[in-house]
C-alpha cells in the first residue's frame, strides 16, 4: 500500500511538472536596417524594387514600410518597396522598421529617357573604350568597392548572355575602371562618348588617359570620379551630380 501511494505521488508530481508553462525564447529585436541599392537611377516610367535588410538576421519582426520624400519624382509601394519613376529629379526613399523605427534610405535619381538603342556598345565611338566595355561585358572582374572599403567582384555586364549590352544592363553597371593602377591593361582612351547610358554608375576611374572632354551630366548616381592626368578642357557637369562625394581632376 505504501509503495502504491509513493508511486502515485511521484506520478502526480511528474504530471504537475509537465503542466508548468515552458519558458519562451527571448524576442530578438531589430537593431538596424540597410537598403539595397543605396543609390538608384531610373528613367521616367521605369520601376525597381528595393530590398530592406534588417539586422540581426534572426530578428523576430522584420516588417518595414516605405515612403518617398518627393512623390512628384518617384513613388514607392508602402509594403513591397517597388519604386516607380514619375518625373525628372531626385528623391529619397526611406524604409522604416515596424520594430524600433529604424530607418535607411535610397537616393533615387529620375532622368528623361535616352534615345533607345538595341546595343549600348553602338553608342561608343572610341575603339579602346569599346574594347574595354566588350571585355567586361562578357567577363566578371574584381574591383575595390569604395563604399564598403573592400574588394568585390562585379558580374559580367551582359547578364542574359545575348551578346548585346541593353540599356537596362548598362544602367546596372556600378564601376568603370580605365585606370592602370586599378588593373586596366589597355591603351589610353581618348573619348568616353556613350558613358551617358551607364545611368547607375557610382565610380568612374579614368586616370592618365587622353580625354579632352568629359560629360557626366547623365550619370547622376556617380559618387567617385577620378579623371586626373588627362587633357581635359571641358568637364560637364558636376553640379548635376546628387551624391558626388569626391572627385580629382589634376594635371589637366
Amino acid at each position: 500500500m505504501k509503495k502504491s501511494l509513493l508511486l502515485f505521488i511521484i506520478t502526480g508530481l511528474t504530471v504537475l511538472a509537465s503542466c508548468e508553462p515552458q519558458s519562451e525564447d527571448p524576442e530578438v529585436k531589430v537593431t538596424g536596417i540597410e537598403v539595397s541599392p543605396a543609390t538608384l537611377a531610373l528613367d521616367v516610367g521605369e520601376k525597381r524594387t528595393l530590398e530592406a535588410i534588417a539586422s540581426p538576421s534572426d530578428a523576430n519582426n522584420k516588417t518595414v514600410s516605405w515612403t518617398s520624400e518627393d512623390r512628384d519624382v518617384a513613388i514607392v509601394d508602402t509594403s513591397s518597396g517597388e519604386v516607380t519613376a514619375i518625373a525628372e529629379g531626385m528623391t529619397r526613399i526611406t524604409a522604416t522598421t515596424a520594430d524600433g523605427g529604424k530607418t535607411a534610405t535610397c537616393t533615387v535619381t529620375v532622368n528623361e529617357p535616352l534615345p533607345y538603342i538595341d546595343n549600348v556598345l553602338t553608342a561608343i565611338s572610341d575603339p579602346l573604350f569599346f574594347d574595354y566595355c566588350h571585355d567586361v561585358m562578357i567577363n566578371e572582374y574584381e574591383y575595390f568597392d569604395f563604399y564598403k572599403g573592400e574588394y568585390a567582384t562585379h558580374p559580367a555586364w551582359d547578364s542574359n548572355r545575348d551578346g548585346k549590352l541593353s540599356q537596362t544592363e548598362a544602367a546596372a553597371v556600378t564601376y568603370i575602371l580605365l585606370d592602370k593602377e586599378l588593373g586596366y591593361e589597355g591603351e589610353k582612351v581618348a573619348s568616353l562618348k556613350g558613358i551617358e547610358y551607364f545611368r547607375g554608375l557610382t565610380g568612374l576611374f579614368c586616370v592618365n588617359n587622353l580625354l579632352t572632354a568629359l560629360n557626366v551630366s547623365k550619370n547622376t548616381a556617380l559618387a567617385f570620379l577620378h579623371c586626373d592626368d588627362n587633357q581635359l578642357s571641358e568637364l560637364v557637369t558636376l553640379c548635376n551630380l546628387i551624391v558626388l562625394c569626391c572627385w580629382i581632376c589634376l594635371s589637366t
